[in-house]
Parts: C-alpha cells; sequence; structure tokens
C-alpha cells in the first residue's frame, strides 16, 4: 500500500507538472526567448539588490521563528547553531519540499547531534511546520478578505473571487488563538504556544510572508501597475496551490498561478522574467549558500582531525559529504542541460569562431548535454557512496568542463563545475562501496527531480526556438550561428541515454532476496557459520528468518519483516570485505519495498557504516561476557558461585554434554521439560532473537544438561563460534520441581567447561536497557530507558537481571538498535516488540 502511494504521488506530479507546462505555454503563446530575455535585462540592477536584501531579511526572520520554537519548548539552546540549522534547512526545505533532504530531516539530524532531547526535537519540527501554515493562512485570511482579487474566467472556478476563502482563513485564525488561550484544557497531541507565543509567531509571519512577495514585487518592471495588496493576494493564492501541488518548491504551478491573475495588470514576459530572477534570488541563492555552509562546516572539522572531539563530530557529519556533492553535481546537471538548451550569446560564438573549426562546437555541444544528463543520473550514485560513481562523475565533470568552454565559452558554467570538482576530488575516501552505478535504484523522489530537471530544460529549450520552424534539414545543418539544429541532436542524445540507462536496469540480472532461508540459501549460510565468531549469528539456523547474501555469498544479513519495518537480527554476519556493501544492499531492497531498515541488538563493530547511511542509533543495552581465561571459583569475588556449585554438587546435582548425535535418544525428555517450563511462565515460544524448541533446529547443537539421581531436570542448547572465539547458550529448560539455582549451577559448569576446552568468551547475553545514562541533558530516549531500568521491576525485573549477570564479573559490551525514518522510534520498538513476541498472540500470552 505505501508502495502504491508512492508511485500515485509521483504519477500525480508528474501530470500537474505536465499540465502546468502546457498551460504555461498557452500563455507564452505571442513571445519569445528573446523577448523576456530582453525583460530580464531591463529590471533595475538596484531594484535586484533591494530584492537579495530583502530575501536575506526574509530569511532572518524565519530564523526568528525557530528560535521562537525553542522558547515554545522551553530549552535554551546557543543561537549561532539555531541560525545555522535553521538557515540551511529553509534553504534546502523551500527547494526540495517533500523530499528526504526536507527541513524536518536536517533540523533532526543537527539538533540530535548536538544533544536536543527527542521530543523536543519533535515539538520544534511540528511547531516550525505549523508556524509555515498558520502564517500563509493568517496572511491569506486578512489579504483575501480586504483584497480580494478576482479569479480569471479561463479556470472556471465555483467563486468569482478569493475572499471567501479569506474569511475561512480568518476563522480558522481565530480557533488557533482561542486554543491557545484554553490550552490548559485541551487534552491534544499538540501542545498549542502560550498566547504570548501564538501573537509572536503570527506577527512575525505575517511579516515574513510580506517580504518575501517583496522579494517578487520589486523585480517586476511595471509593478506600480498593481496595487501591493493586491500582488499580494496573488501571490499568496500561488504560493498555496504550489504547496498543496507536490512539486519541489511548487515549481511551475506557482509560476502558472502568478502569470495567471497578474497578466491582466503586467505582460507576460515581463513577469517570467520577474519570476525567474525571484526563482535564482529567493530558492537557488540560498541553496548555493547552504551547501557551501555544509561544506565549510566539514572542512573545519577536518582542520581539528587530531582531536577526540574532531573524530567523533566527523563519524557524524561524513553522512553530509556524499549529500552535499550529490546536490552539487544535481546542479552543475541541470545548469549544464539549460545551457545546451538556450541560444548562445552572439560574441562568444564569434569569438570561439576565430580558433576552432565548427566540428568543435557541434562535439561539444552534444557531448555537454549528455554529460548535463548523466551528472543528473550519477547524483543518486554519489549520494549513495559507490565507488565507481565517484570516478564516473570527476570524469564526467572534466569532460563538462572543457565541453562548456569549447561549445560557447561559457567560463561560468565552467566554473561552476570546476568548484564541484575540487569538492569531490579529495573526498575518495567517503566513496568506498565496490559497486556499479546500475546498482544504485533510483527512488521516485529521485526520479521525479530528475523528470522535473530534464522536462524543465527541455521545455525552455523547445521554447526558446518556436520561432524556428521544423523541417528535415535542421538536422544536418552544421553552423556556427545555427542553435536549433544543435538543440535538436541533443534531445535526441538525452533520449537515446535514457533509453540505454532504462535498457541497462532492466536487462541487469535480478536476485530474489527475499525468504533465501532454504536450500543452497542454508547451505551457503552454514558454510559462512563454520567461520563466525560470534555466537548469535547461529540464530540463522531456526529457519524462521529470510536471508541476503552479498555478491560473493561468503557474508550474509538475516531478517524478519514485521509491519512497516525489514529487521535485521545483529550485525552482518561474514567475511568483512563485503560487509559495507551488503549493508546498503539491504538498505536499497527495503527502500524498494517502502519499509523502514532496522539492525536489532548490534554491536559497535560496524556503527560507522550505518551512520553513513544516515540511520540513527540509539543504545538499547549491554551484553555480558566472561572472559573464560581469567574465569574461576577461586577467590573472595566468586565466593556466591563456589556456594552455588558445592551445594548442588552435595544434592547430587551433575552436568554433562550431549553431542549432537545423541540426541535423538534424549529428545522426548527433553520436549517434555520444555513444555513443562513454558507452563510454568504462561507463556509461548519467542522468535527472531531466540530460538525455539523445535527439533530440527535443536539438533544442530550440542547440549549441556543437569541430571539428579540420573534425570535430567534443566538442559541448554550451545552456540560455538570459529576459533573457539566464543561460547553462549540459547534454550534454557528446567522442571518445576528442579533444586534452587540450578541455572546458576548450568552456567558455572558451562563456563568451567569453555575453559577447560580453550574457549576465550562466555556470553551471557543482554541486559536491556542497561548502561544507558539518564542524566537532565541527556536524549529523551535515554532518560526514559533509564527511568524504566531502574523503576520498570513491576514488568520486568531489568535491574535485577543486570545484577545476576554481575556475579560472573563480565566485561559489558554496549548494543544498539539502529534504524531509519527521523520520527519512526516508537514504530519501530512496536514492530521489533511484534516480531520478537511471536506475533500479537506471543504478546498476549507473555
Amino acid at each position: 500500500m505505501r508502495k502504491r502511494s508512492k508511485i500515485f504521488r509521483f504519477l500525480l506530479s508528474i501530470i500537474l507538472f505536465i499540465a502546468t507546462i502546457i498551460l504555461i505555454e498557452k500563455e507564452l503563446a505571442n513571445y519569445s526567448y528573446t523577448d523576456i530575455k530582453n525583460a530580464v535585462s531591463e529590471i533595475n540592477r538596484e531594484m535586484i539588490l533591494i530584492s537579495v536584501s530583502l530575501s536575506i531579511l526574509s530569511y532572518i526572520l524565519l530564523i526568528f521563528l525557530d528560535s521562537l520554537a525553542f522558547r515554545y519548548t522551553g530549552l535554551k539552546f546557543e543561537y549561532y547553531k539555531i541560525i545555522f540549522v535553521s538557515f540551511v534547512s529553509r534553504a534546502f526545505g523551500n527547494n526540495l519540499g517533500i523530499s528526504a533532504l526536507s527541513s524536518s530531516a536536517i533540523r533532526f539530524r543537527f539538533f540530535s547531534l548536538w544533544g536536543v532531547p527527542y521530543n523536543k526535537i519533535i515539538k520544534i519540527i511540528t511547531f516550525c511546520y505549523s508556524t509555515s501554515w498558520i502564517g500563509l493562512i493568517a496572511a491569506g485570511g486578512f489579504i483575501f478578505t480586504f483584497w480580494p482579487v478576482t479569479i480569471p474566467s479561463k479556470f472556471n472556478f465555483f467563486i468569482k473571487d478569493n475572499k471567501s476563502i479569506g474569511i475561512i482563513f480568518i476563522l480558522l485564525s481565530i480557533c488557533y488563538v482561542v486554543f491557545s488561550i484554553g490550552r490548559k484544557h485541551i487534552n491534544w497531541h499538540f501542545e498549542f504556544p502560550t498566547l504570548s507565543i501564538t501573537f509572536i509567531q503570527i506577527s512575525l509571519s505575517l511579516v515574513e510572508w510580506s517580504i518575501a512577495g517583496c522579494v517578487l514585487y520589486v523585480l517586476l518592471v511595471n509593478a506600480a501597475k498593481i496595487n501591493f495588496f493586491t500582488f499580494m493576494s496573488i501571490f499568496i493564492t500561488a504560493q498555496l496551490i504550489g504547496v498543496i501541488s507536490n512539486l519541489p518548491g511548487g515549481i511551475g504551478a506557482f509560476e502558472f498561478i502568478m502569470i495567471s491573475f497578474l497578466s491582466q495588470f503586467i505582460s507576460v514576459h515581463e513577469i517570467l522574467s520577474g519570476l525567474i530572477l525571484y526563482r535564482m534570488i529567493y530558492y537557488l541563492l540560498p541553496l548555493f549558500f547552504a551547501v557551501a555552509l555544509l561544506g565549510a562546516y566539514e572542512i573545519s572539522v577536518k582542520r581539528e582531525a587530531f582531536s577526540r572531539l574532531a573524530d567523533f563530530f566527523d563519524s557524524f557529519i561524513a553522512p553530509f559529504v556524499p549529500l552535499v556533492l550529490a546536490t552539487g553535481m544535481f546542479a552543475g546537471g541541470f545548469i549544464m542541460l539549460l545551457s545546451g538548451s538556450t541560444p548562445s550569446e552572439l560574441w562568444r560564438i564569434e569569438w570561439l569562431e576565430r580558433f576552432f573549426p565548427v566540428a568543435t562546437l557541434e562535439v561539444s555541444h552534444f557531448i555537454g548535454s549528455i554529460t548535463g544528463f548523466l551528472l543528473l543520473m550519477l547524483a543518486t550514485g554519489i549520494k549513495r557512496r559507490l565507488n565507481s560513481a565517484y570516478f564516473i562523475s570527476i570524469l564526467l565533470l572534466v569532460i563538462g568542463i572543457l565541453s562548456s568552454l569549447l561549445k560557447g565559452w561559457d567560463y561560468e558554467e565552467a566554473f561552476i563545475l570546476f568548484v564541484i570538482l575540487l569538492l569531490l576530488i579529495p573526498s575518495k575516501k567517503h566513496f568506498y562501496r565496490k559497486a556499479s552505478a546500475l546498482t544504485s535504484y533510483l527512488s521516485v523522489n529521485g526520479m521525479l527531480l530528475i523528470f522535473l530537471a530534464t522536462a524543465s530544460a527541455l521545455w525552455i529549450g523547445f521554447f526558446s526556438y518556436k520561432h524556428v520552424e521544423y523541417s528535415k534539414e535542421l538536422w544536418w545543418q552544421f553552423e556556427f550561428k545555427k542553435n536549433a539544429p544543435r538543440f535538436l541532436r541533443s534531445t535526441l542524445g538525452i533520449a537515446l541515454a535514457t533509453i540505454l540507462y532504462t535498457i541497462a536496469k532492466l536487462l541487469k540480472p535480478v536476485t530474489d532476496y527475499t525468504m533465501e532461508n532454504k536450500g543452497k540459501g542454508m547451505e551457503d549460510a552454514r558454510k559462512i557459520l563454520t567461520t563466525s565468531i560470534k555466537t548469535y549469528s547461529n540464530l540463522v539456523l531456526i529457519g524462521d528468518k529470510s536471508i541476503v547474501f552479498d555478491k560473493d555469498r561468503d557474508s550474509f544479513i538475516m531478517y524478519g519483516v514485521s509491519g512497516k519495518s525489514m529487521i535485521a537480527m545483529g550485525d552482518p554476519v561474514g567475511n568483512s570485505e563485503g560487509i559495507s556493501e551488503l549493508i546498503w544492499l539491504f538498505y536499497e531492497i527495503a527502500m524498494k519495498n517502502g519499509k523502514r531498515v532496522v539492525f536489532y541488538e548490534v554491536g559497535t563493530e560496524y556503527l560507522n557504516y550505518y551512520l553513513d547511511i544516515g540511520l540513527n542509533v540509539l543504545k538499547i543495552g549491554e551484553e555480558a561476557v566472561v572472559d573464560l581465561y581469567e574465569f574461576s571459583l577461586t577467590g573472595g569475588s566468586r565466593k556466591g558461585l563456589r556456594y552455588t556449585y558445592n551445594k548442588l554438587q552435595k544434592e547430587g546435582c551433575s552436568f554433562r554434554i550431549i553431542e549432537p548425535l545423541e540426541i535423538e535418544s534424549v529428545i522426548d525428555e527433553l520436549k517434555e521439560i520444555s513444555d513443562g517450563w513454558l507452563d510454568l511462565k504462561k507463556g509461548s515460544e519467542k522468535r527472531f532473537s531466540l530460538g525455539s524448541f523445535e527439533e530440527g533446529y535443536i539438533k544442530n547443537f550440542r547440549i549441556g544438561v543437569i541430571e539428579k539421581n540420573g534425570k535430567i531436570t534443566a538442559f541448554c542448547n550451545l552456540w560455538e563460534t570459529s576459533g573457539k572465539n566464543e561460547l553462549s547458550i540459547d534454550l534454557m529448560r528446567y522442571r518445576p520441581d528442579s533444586p534452587d539455582s540450578v541455572m546458576e549451577f548450568l552456567f558455572i559448569n558451562l563456563m568451567l567447561w569453555g575453559k577447560e576446552n580453550n574457549y576465550k568468551w562466555f556470553n551471557l547475553g543482554m541486559a536491556p536497557l542497561s548502561g544507558i545514562e539518564g542524566r537532565e541533558l541527556s536524549v529523551f530516549w535515554n532518560r526514559f530507558g533509564n527511568f524504566v531500568f531502574n523503576l520498570g521491576g513491576q514488568f520486568y525485573n531489568f535491574k535485577g537481571l543486570r545484577n545476576y549477570k554481575d556475579k560472573f564479573s563480565p566485561q559489558w559490551r554496549s548494543k544498539y538498535i539502529v534504524f531509519s525514518g527521523d520520527l519512526s522510534l516508537l514504530s519501530v520498538l512496536k514492530d521489533v516488540y511484534i516480531l520478537v513476541s511471536g506475533g500479537l498472540k506471543g504478546i498476549i500470552k507473555k
């Protein structure tokens, strides 16, 4: 359902964009590219400077609104950090809308990095998002009501003007204020701000929207022909339609509404010239500086690379490097497409004509357009850290620089590509994935952005040359001053590149990664187990998990699906050389299926790979491991263990190991003990992170048993690893009438047996929520986890379990849950809990 929804939104966005382009084309039927170009040149430079200044002021007010969000949450925070995150998130959010780079995602990542509690971040994001809508509704209500604008008859709308919408917006604004006054009596998930904050929120939003409108108003050559408030009524209407259209930055939809409404006052080509500069000043220029700020932040971290603090920051900032470079690559590709779609300056062509033959210009133009399109396609590979995409991108950027200079002496374009190249070359360490660029799938948002960029550039090209009458001879005209034929040939080249890329993707072998847990899949998994040094890898033998292998099939991830999550059990298992690519592969499979990615109970070994993808990491407890080389029952600290060991021996209890080939003779007795234990606990078999009593599974392992009077009274199955690195147990079952401390006696004997057989570690398993700091400045999850650990004994004795394992003087290793989605923690925990409990029935029975 979720995947279908994405496809539907993708198709809807494309349909809306195409419809908008067709409508704009009709509006511009009587105008040419030259008319618009001349109109842009007529805009006074002082007005452009004023527009830039107003744009800066608008972003400053947006920063104040973000600062107000911290006041709303009651949290004090450094202003320079608020300024940084506010500007960067707004710049990306304005341009990319609801994409993965939205303002909310950037706010969440940086604020969580700087220690802002999760619940506070969610409140800040909610406040900022609601402020945008409240400001737009309040401004629309005021403007629409007192300065309504007539809706053009061509829309055939059921109302003549937007005054009635304004009245509705005023009522909504009043309701918001009333809810703020009665906030203490309203029990909603959203906490309404105080009346004073509400007043500031609405006032600042009104002013900010007014200034944002002024940015465009001063760029209109004949703006004096229209009343400012009437203009604002049109501007806010266009902004609303742009947001509703679901297109990134409302591109196309916003322009169409502005042209349709303003054309009764100002000529269309003058409107479009102002809109072009408005996009550049209010959208693209801030985005450029936001990318530069992120890059500067990374560089500032690198300068302190010798300090531990910088190393810490580097591990968190590293995910942004490919992101920033991918954005730059995409922008560079779009600029090259635009350049190839519009006529070159005549003086530049004449200058090139002195030194180069026409073939140089023709070939450079064709290659430049193809290069621009390929840069758009490769941006996804750069974002996903593909090694091949890194090297191909360097080659394409060099080709792009040369073609930019030779096709029309576009030194500005060449300079932009050169800057991207300078940023890309020293970043090689971030592109470690040894995979083909064809393996990088395109997300729905990625495909939408590429389509919009390519379609926009091609439409601009056809608009620029619409005065040229089409004929077959155009394809074979090769002259310095003939731009239209070059555009036609480039369009054909882009179409061929698209077809070839699509064919390559379709012909690429597709591996079915779902439910590969039987037959050859299980055989290969067993081979990998013989080299594994982690006992949890034996969970693959249960057979209840799907398996994903790397391309060489010498490492795997075992996982289950629950709700909206694909949940991997532990870290990947096997050869470490293929682990990074395997993690990315699992991530991409989950994304293709519309699922969240979750890695449950992972250690620290591969945390850098999870962070590289941009996943969230939370500590969920600690794992106890006993050094068997040092373990003994001597000494004062082992007095309690000695007492248990001697006491049960005197009661006639003994320990022995049953080999796998001998299990058949005692399987019925073990089954009886297991069933009695489940009845005693009034529970059901768990799954996923624990084994269950199934003969096929149990017979894979040695069994450790405690016998009394020749009868088995307790047992466990042993997990062992390659090279005798680690020993652990899975199922632990005992009879209801077993002696007290029988399981402790079993543990002691297993450790002594492990030491005698030269095992290095004994893994006692995890103590949930153990070792989580709950200080005042800790994130919400840490404080909540610490609270449950200390006071949650009525539900589960977390603290008691930790104290029990401490008897064996273990070393404690941190364990984490890693997941995608900034605001999905509760859903992730719910999905994991259902999976581990063996479904809803398991939860009820527990």
